[in-house]
């Protein structure tokens, strides 16, 4: 199954703040409902205004959130040590990558 779910194409208004062309919501998100799909684009359209942060954020959420669902949690039960398991994670593979 996989991690992320497009979602329609945003309002005009909103078009040039999507985090990317084609946004995607992690399944976390689209599983709890459009109003929560539409929450995270807009997190990412009302928060971040520099369009390359913006980018780099929503990939790196994407990707956390995906590890998250490959681990069966779900939104209501991410916990500050999935969070610090997560980042354990990437130091690991940084570590095996010197």
């Amino acid at each position: 199954m996989s991690q992320a779910v497009l979602v329609p194409p945003p309002a005009a208004g909103l078009r040039a703040l999507a985090p990317h062309p084609g946004a995607v919501v992690p399944r976390l998100f689209a599983d709890c409902g459009e109003q929560a799909g539409w929450r995270y684009i807009e997190f990412f359209a009302a928060n971040i205004r520099n369009p390359n942060t913006r980018r780099a954020y929503a990939r790196a959420s994407s990707q956390f959130f995906a590890w998250c669902g490959r681990r069966g949690l779900g939104l209501a039960s991410i916990r500050p040590f999935d969070v610090a398991a997560y980042i354990e994670t990437l130091g690991a593979r940084c570590r095996r990558r010197a």
